[in-house]
Parts: structure tokens; C-alpha cells; sequence
């Protein structure tokens, strides 16, 4: 009787370890089932993914085509102003930043500004904005770069109906700096939107700020758009800039390049040729940003008179 049930005991952890053995089998056929039903599922996911990014992109390159196309050649910023360089790095594959140069009978206008957004949204400010512009540089009775910017505002504000009867609109605008050249007297003349500028005369650099107002934007109120004027001479210089050089990220202890270190820059660089001097800025930038990504659109001109 000892034997026999014994023997019954062993039967029964038999059975037991059997059936655990076949529902662990079974479990593990389920998971795998389970587990290859998912693995197809990502991939079919992962393919639609990367079909949509390739449309997005190939969307974005071609909206890259357009901006370059409206954006003057380096060649004929070159032909409106000679002596002079353009360093323009959008932080995606579209810039908010965007430039205009145009000459005609002796004049020489340079303008720079930085839209509202970065990427594809900047890109279409920059577009709009840049229309806007060239628009009114044919207008006869726009005839200095504070009029231009006074006329700017109120058109930017009228396409994108920012008043204070819409406070919920977005505060679409831009950051400028209109700049006019007299290649026969040397008088220049510059009027910015929240935009500060240098000039390099006579051997030395001055930091001028720019009026205290966007275009477009949330304000309301008034604005005041002032003129500054500047009697240069051969080799004397202007710089136009946004703020992504000097916010750029980087160096050993990972902090903004920042406008000061920007200025002592300019002032070192200013008495090279302009080729010389835009390969400096981009040697520095890129020393500087290191592995760090960059923060935002990057413009700057320098214009040797």
C-alpha cells in the first residue's frame, strides 16, 4: 500500500510538471505569436513613418528651393555691394532669417531681418515678409529706411489683422534692419526694429541699438522708427546681424557667445577682406558650437564701404 501510493504521488507531480511544462509551452507559442503580430505591426508603422518624413522632407527641401530662389544670389549680392559677405546658416533646412540687396543709380540697399518662428513657420513669415518688402522699396514715396519700416508695420499688421480688437491673433512680426548706401558721398543710412548694428570708422567700432519696437508683433501703441546717418569713407564698415550668432550655445563651459564677444570679434576682423572675414565668423561659430546644436537662424553682413 506504501509503494502504491507512493507511487500515486509521483504520478501526480508528474502530471502536474506535464501540464505546467505544456501551458509554459503554450504561453511561450502565444507570446512569440504575439510578439511576431507586434514586430510586423512596428515595421508596417515604421515604414508608413518613414514614407511620411521622406514626403515632409522632400516638402521642406523644395520650400528650401523657393526660399533661395526669392533670397539674392551670392553673386548678386556681390553686384549690389562689392566689397562685402553674407553668413547665413538657417538652424533647419528653412530660415525665419532672410536678406534683401538691391542697387540702383548709385544707392545701395541692405536689408537683414529674423521673422517670427524658425523652420517651415519662419520660412513662410520670411516669404511673406520679403514680398512685403520688395514691394515697397518700389514705392516712390518710400524714400528712407525708416519709411520703409513705418510702412512695413502697418502692412504686416493689416495681411495678418493684428489689432486689439483680435488679442488672441498671433503676434506675427520681424526684427529688421533697413540699411542705404550712397556709393558716391559715403552717407549712410540705417534704421532698425529691435535690431542693433555695428560700424567700423576710421579704425574704430561702435555698437548702435536699434529702435525699441518690432514690426508687427502685439503692440499697439505708437511706434517710433529712428534714422540714424553715417559719413563713411573708403574701408570703413557696417554690420548687420540677428541674434543667432551671439545666442549660440557653446565654448568649455557651454554658455552664450553673447553680442560682446560678438563686438571684440568684429573689431579684431573688421580691417580683413571681407572673404577673410566671413571665414573667421565661421570658424569661430563652429569652434565655439562644438557638438552643441544650434539654438536658432544665423545671419550676418558685413558691408565694406
Amino acid at each position: 500500500m506504501v509503494y502504491t501510493a507512493c507511487g500515486k504521488f509521483i504520478y501526480i507531480f508528474y502530471l502536474i510538471i506535464k501540464i505546467r511544462e505544456r501551458n509554459h509551452k503554450k504561453l511561450e507559442e502565444y507570446l512569440k505569436k504575439t510578439l511576431d503580430e507586434r514586430t510586423l505591426e512596428v515595421r508596417k508603422q515604421k515604414e508608413v513613418i518613414e514614407l511620411k518624413n521622406k514626403d515632409i522632407t522632400d516638402s521642406i527641401n523644395y520650400a528650401k528651393r523657393i526660399q533661395e530662389a526669392i533670397l539674392p544670389s551670392q553673386l548678386i549680392f556681390r553686384r549690389a555691394l562689392p566689397q562685402s559677405f553674407i553668413l547665413y546658416r538657417p538652424r533647419d533646412i528653412v530660415s525665419g532669417d532672410f536678406y534683401i540687396a538691391q542697387s540702383f543709380n548709385g544707392i545701395s540697399i541692405v536689408i537683414s531681418a529674423d521673422a517670427t518662428g524658425h523652420g517651415v513657420p519662419g520660412a513662410f513669415m520670411s516669404l511673406i515678409c520679403s514680398t512685403i518688402i520688395k514691394d515697397i522699396l518700389s514705392k516712390q514715396n518710400v524714400q528712407s529706411p525708416d519709411a520703409v519700416l513705418y510702412e512695413l508695420d502697418k502692412e504686416i499688421k493689416h495681411i495678418f489683422n493684428l489689432n486689439e480688437e483680435n488679442p488672441d491673433q498671433p503676434k506675427d512680426g520681424l526684427d529688421i534692419t533697413v540699411c542705404e548706401i550712397n556709393g558716391v558721398t559715403g552717407l549712410v543710412r540705417i534704421s532698425s526694429a529691435m535690431r542693433p548694428f555695428l560700424v567700423f570708422k576710421q579704425g574704430v567700432l561702435s555698437y548702435h541699438k536699434g529702435s525699441k519696437h518690432s514690426i508687427g508683433g502685439a503692440e499697439y501703441r505708437k511706434k517710433v522708427f529712428e534714422m540714424q546717418e553715417f559719413n563713411l569713407k573708403a574701408n570703413d564698415m557696417i554690420y548687420l546681424f540677428t541674434d543667432g550668432y551671439a545666442d549660440q550655445f557653446g565654448g568649455p563651459l557651454i554658455k552664450k557667445f553673447k553680442i560682446s564677444r560678438f563686438k571684440k570679434l568684429c573689431a579684431e576682423i573688421s580691417g580683413k577682406s571681407p572673404a577673410e572675414q566671413k571665414k573667421i565668423l565661421e570658424e569661430t561659430f563652429d569652434n565655439w558650437k562644438g557638438n552643441e546644436a544650434q539654438v536658432d537662424d544665423v545671419l550676418v553682413i558685413g558691408v565694406k564701404i
